[in-house]
Parts: C-alpha cells; structure tokens; sequence
C-alpha cells in the first residue's frame, strides 16, 4: 500500500479552491469552493462551483449544492487516505476493491484497502454529499477506475440543488433505518 502523504499529494491537483466563506446562525460555516470535474462531453476539466452548506436532511450536518449547472456524466475525485480495511471511518470511506492494473477497471469483489475522507485537510467537496432518503433523490453515483474513486452526475444537476448518492443498502439499513425497496 502506498504512503498515506504520497497518496494525498499525488492527488493536489484535484484540491478545491476555497472562493467564498460565511458564517451563518450558530457558528455554522458555509463554503463557496471551485471544484475539479471532468466533463466527457467536452473531453475536459473545468472547475465548477459548488456551495458546502448544511444539508436538507435533517440532521445530517452539511451537505453540497450546485453553485453552477453539473452536466450528466461530469465527474469529481474522491479524495481521502489509503488506509488498511476496518481502519477506516466507515461514514467517511469508500472500499476499493482489486482492480486490473492496465485498464484500471475493477476485477473482483476482493477489497483491497478504504479511502477515509474523514480528515477535512486530506478530503474534498467529496465527503460533504449525502445519502438520499429515496433513489429518486439521488443525483450522482461513484465508480472505481484503478485505485480512485469518482462521483459522477447521473442526471443534470441545476443550481441549487443538493447533491446526493446512494451509500449503498448495508448504510442505508443501519443508519438510515430504511427497509425494503429504495
């Protein structure tokens, strides 16, 4: 496994530019930033600002807003530390799992190690979105390619909204409470 200062270093260009700061009722921050994403159908990276402010769900802390449009398929890193499987914090984490080492793509259900978002100098926008209550809420999903992963808008997202992803059943059981069909 890689150092944990490498990982993260390699990983600056992806860093979000802090363009606003506020503070709202109760000390509470609320974050204009300009975040990397790739856009597929113009081949390129443009930041896209996005505003980290507390969530519509409540009780759920912060969560992210579209500042500007995110078009289908524009895609962001998650970024976080390499850290050993059950080392990390499971709210903060993504499992990653053994992957083909030419094309990048993911190879088996062997988890290979977490990457913990937990630390807000070492993560990004990234650990900020949330899982929505219902599937129709959720408007980005992740993917693996090599040892990274990526959030990607699955639908058009206009600004104002908040973005959400799916965490997966086992969170969605335990801490969400939910049964049955998503």
């Amino acid at each position: 496994m890689e150092d944990d200062e490498q990982s993260y270093e390699q990983d600056q260009s992806y860093s979000d530019e802090l363009v606003e700061n506020k503070i709202l009722d109760n000390h509470t921050q609320e974050q204009i930033i300009k975040a990397k994403f790739y856009i597929p159908d113009e081949n390129k990276y443009k930041y896209i600002h996005l505003k980290i402010a507390p969530s519509t769900i409540p009780n759920a802390g912060m969560g992210v807003y579209a500042v500007d449009d995110i078009p289908k398929g524009a895609s962001g890193l998650y970024r976080g530390i390499k850290r050993p499987l059950r080392r990390g914090n499971a709210y903060y984490s993504w499992i990653v799992y053994e992957y083909d080492m030419e094309t990048g793509e993911t190879i088996s259900n062997k988890e290979m190690f977490l990457l913990d978002a937990t630390n807000k100098n070492t993560s990004n926008w990234t650990r900020y979105v949330n899982c929505g209550l219902k599937k129709r809420f959720n408007n980005m999903s992740c993917m693996q390619k090599f040892d990274k992963i990526y959030y990607y808008a699955i639908k058009n997202i206009k600004p104002g909204k908040e973005l959400f992803i799916d965490y997966g059943k086992d969170y969605r059981k335990v801490n969400l409470g939910m049964k049955g069909t998503y």
